[in-house]
């Protein structure tokens, strides 16, 4: 029989977009907007356009939605047909975006402080069990239950200095806090059904033994009731890294009221690293003399190093303002995805989960980086009138980047599956008074629902 090697980060899906309900309901189409203090992300260079002190709030909510295998008889070793998928479905929220910021007098210069949420991830799982196939025929991957919680918080300085008239440049230099806790529990036997292993154990149930006593409480059985998990795994991180954005923003000299009719930027942002670690747990049998016998749990890799990667990030980006009402942005960014698979932690020990030597990622499993492509509008109904009123919306490109098993395994290939790219559709809206703006937004796709509430805050004159 082939075992079910699914870590749960494998349904790991999550997006580290630009923060701001204004930029949200531009499908995050700002690099060459970057107009307030969520530049500090978008494109930090842009900072430079802030005319008067401001501070920033925002809240946002996450809905996710994560494919998994959940059952089925693969019908063909070269094909996922006859297995059954479906999907998580978890929301998280809370405040997510704080900054700070003042512009010198001169104009030619900004600074200012923020912190930010970037990630805020939990899921959980719970599935059947699936009919595969394996390099010895039929296969049978395991039951499992298991959680995920995933959180990364920033806080972060930027600065923008004017280089010539219309170019300038801007850097964020950014702290991350990074916590990790994940766990994974494989049953021997199909679901609420009380079948007997005779390969890997033939006394795997209770029923053999009815004085079986479970030993490691603590290890064992934590997400479930069940007695006959025959593996587990844990991941935990706790760890803290420093990165930096830069950026450079571009002004066209010909304006209308006050305002360039077209902007450029483009960005660089650095991802972090973090250290978390695994252990893995196999069950076995440890009989006595006499009944009763005693189920443990033996340690077979215990701390395995893992890493973390924030991907790094390139983009550039375009504006227009072919009226006073309107603007239009399209962004392009190339996100590497592959950079999350270095030092990909296989908590079974595989030999796949070896790293090549030269590009220092293991062998049989893969993520490619992906092209995004963001086009937003924004309409102000009234601009001549207080408060502006402002409509926004947008879509973006959203390329799958699931972890991909492309060893010789066959019984491996449906868990670690590709999946397919996203396009996201987002709306919003805004008013602002004279030393006040409130924005609200929604971004909605198949993987991803995000909600988002902002406020800024201006101070002093203009």
């Amino acid at each position: 029989m082939a075992q079910s090697n699914e870590d749960i980060s494998s349904i790991l899906q999550f997006n580290f977009s630009n923060p701001g309900a204004r930029s949200l309901g531009m499908a995050g189409a700002f690099t060459a907007r970057a107009d307030d203090a969520t530049a500090v992300y978008a494109n930090p260079a842009g900072l430079i356009q802030l005319s008067r002190p401001e501070i920033s709030v925002e809240g946002r909510g996450w809905s996710f939605f994560n494919r998994f295998l959940n059952g089925g008889v693969q019908i063909d070793p070269s094909s996922l047909d006859g297995l059954i998928y479906e999907e998580t479905d978890d929301a998280t929220d809370g405040p997510s975006f704080l900054s700070a910021f003042y512009p010198g007098k001169s104009g030619r210069w900004v600074i200012g402080v923020f912190a930010h949420q970037a990630v805020n991830f939990e899921t959980e799982l719970s599935t059947q069990n699936a009919t595969v196939f394996s390099a010895f025929g039929t296969g049978f991957a395991r039951p499992r239950d298991g959680f995920l919680d995933l959180e990364i918080d920033t806080i972060g300085a930027s600065f923008a200095v004017a280089l010539l008239e219309n170019l300038s440049f801007g850097a964020t230099v950014t702290s991350w806090d990074f916590e990790l806790r994940s766990r994974l529990e494989l049953y021997d036997a199909p679901r609420d059904q009380e079948v007997g292993d005779p390969i890997f154990n033939p006394f795997s149930l209770d029923e053999p033994f009815p004085g079986l006593t479970e030993g490691d409480p603590e290890i064992c059985c934590i997400s479930g009731n069940r007695g006959d998990i025959i593996r587990l795994r844990t991941q935990e991180g706790d760890d803290d890294a420093v990165s930096y954005t830069l950026g450079l923003f571009w002004e066209s000299r010909k304006t209308r009221a006050g305002v360039p009719l077209a902007t450029a930027g483009a960005v660089y942002r650095r991802g972090p690293e973090f250290d978390f670690s695994g252990k893995s747990y196999i069950r076995s049998l440890s009989p006595t003399v006499s009944l009763p016998t005693t189920r443990t749990y033996a340690l077979v890799v215990a701390d395995g190093p893992g890493v973390f990667k924030v991907p790094d990030v390139i983009g550039v980006g375009g504006s227009l303002r072919p009226s006073g009402r309107w603007v239009i942005s399209l962004d392009y960014a190339q996100v590497q995805y592959g950079d999350l698979m270095e030092r990909f932690l296989d908590l079974v020990g595989r030999d796949s989960a070896i790293p090549d030597g030269e590009t220092g990622r293991p062998v049989d499993y893969r993520m490619v980086d992906g092209n995004e492509y963001r086009l937003g509008f924004e309409y102000a109904l009234n601009p001549r009138r207080t408060p502006l009123v402002f409509l926004r919306w947008g879509a973006w490109h959203d390329p799958d980047h699931e972890i991909e098993y492309v060893g010789p395994d066959p019984s491996q290939r449906p868990i670690f599956s590709p999946g397919d790219d996203a396009l996201h559709y987002a709306i919003g809206a805004g008013l602002k008074y004279r030393d006040v703006q409130f924005d609200a937004a929604i971004d909605l796709s198949d993987r991803l629902d995000t909600f988002s509430l902002s406020a800024v805050f201006y101070l002093g004159r203009d």
